[in-house]
């Protein structure tokens, strides 16, 4: 029994992962850097929402030596964190379309709230990926981590592509140079390609949305409990709490995630484009907008990983060069399926188990009370002596 709870555990957390797309997308239309020699980045920050390749493009950044990488299995492996997330959602209201106390709401992630950076936001980003900024020994050169065996040398998926423009702060402590804080957009092709890999894979934990089971799962098996409050500062606040009767069906719950998708997409670059005026560089010196079907090469020119490197994985800037590594490719639609059947399939066997357990003591405490009472009536049915 303890053996299959550790494993159910270990498949919520990766069930929580943010799968590539399986679909073909259209190149970038981001140009080639302006300057001859591109400024080697130190640190990524991705901006693209779960479910655009975020795995492989972790995956691809790690091999390029820019890890380790803060992504959405980090979250959920540091539950811990959980205070520092509900300080951040606090100090992040999002605008919204309806009224919170009328029953619904919908967000809007594109709104005043993430175009500026905040000292309390960077302050609580900073601990999260194991920078300490409170002590004289975090430098440039060395950081200190407070948190975890690690510091997080870039970050990605949700929920910190949402808090990027904090996140680009994060690491400008650590550099000379603002071109070494390189900003990554990952993205589908469309908008509604990318609601209908949300709704078939991560939609299914929203509370408006998950099945039955995954609920049960979540409210009734201790261990989950911290999971569900987790994902309250992380996640669920972040769609619309209407999307399930709002939106009444598959396709109208696609173009409404595909609007999201878009007009997020359309804020980061227009938040680079201004972070890039404000610090007088070129914008292809700080922000590339990236598909991971595009691969190796303009990354490596992105990131400065020059010739000189011998990178195996990079082609010198040439796609026509045979790679001696290929381009991550995580992928697998099915086996997240698997773990979203077996999470709810384990739902409804535990609250079976607690409704047989409930019984069992029931019957129990039924059995304990009769007893009682017959020698109780026995005592009483006991003749008295004269």
């Amino acid at each position: 029994m303890t053996a299959m709870l550790m494993w159910l555990l270990r498949l919520t957390a990766a069930a929580l992962l943010s799968l590539p797309p399986t679909t073909t997308v259209a190149a970038s239309s981001s140009s080639s850097p302006s300057s001859t020699t591109v400024v080697r980045a130190k640190h990524v920050v991705g901006a693209g929402l779960g479910r655009t390749g975020t795995m492989s493009f972790k995956e691809s950044i790690v091999q390029l030596g820019f890890g380790p990488v803060f992504h959405m299995e980090d979250c959920v492996q540091h539950p811990e964190f959980t205070p520092l997330w509900e300080q951040l959602a606090d100090l992040s209201p999002l605008e919204t379309i309806g009224a919170v106390n009328g029953g619904y709401y919908e967000p809007i992630w594109e709104s005043t709230t993430f175009r500026e950076p905040n000292s309390a936001r960077i302050q609580l980003l900073s601990q999260i990926v194991g920078i300490d900024t409170n002590t004289t020994t975090t430098t440039k050169a060395e950081t200190t981590n407070t948190n975890t065996n690690k510091v997080y040398m870039s970050t990605m998926d949700f929920p910190t592509c949402i808090y990027f423009r904090d996140m680009i702060e994060v690491y400008k402590q650590l550099v000379d140079d603002p071109r070494e804080v390189k900003v990554v957009l990952t993205s589908r092709e469309t908008g509604r390609q990318w609601g209908a890999s949300f709704l078939a894979s991560i939609g299914n934990w929203i509370p408006a949305l998950r099945p039955g089971g995954i609920s049960l799962a979540l409210y009734l098996f201790p261990p989950f409990f911290r999971y569900d409050t987790l994902f309250q500062s992380t996640f669920y606040r972040l769609f619309p709490s209407n999307i399930h009767t709002g939106y009444s069906t598959i396709s109208k719950r696609e173009d409404r995630l595909g609007q999201y998708h878009d007009m997020w997409n359309k804020h980061v670059r227009t938040v680079m484009q201004e972070y890039a005026q404000e610090h007088h560089v070129a914008l292809d010196e700080v922000f590339l907008d990236f598909q991971v079907q595009q691969g190796w090469a303009p990354l490596c020119q992105f990131l400065g990983i020059t010739k000189e490197e011998q990178h195996p994985a990079c082609p010198h800037h040439d796609n026509k060069e045979t790679l001696a590594v290929p381009f991550p490719h995580i992928n697998d639609k099915q086996a997240y399926a698997r773990i979203l059947k077996s999470m709810s399939l384990f739902g409804y066997i535990w609250t079976i188990l607690l409704f047989f357990m409930g019984y069992c003591v029931l019957q129990w405490c039924k059995q304990k009370f009769s007893v009682h009472k017959k020698k109780k009536n026995k005592e009483n049915n006991k003749p008295k002596q004269s």
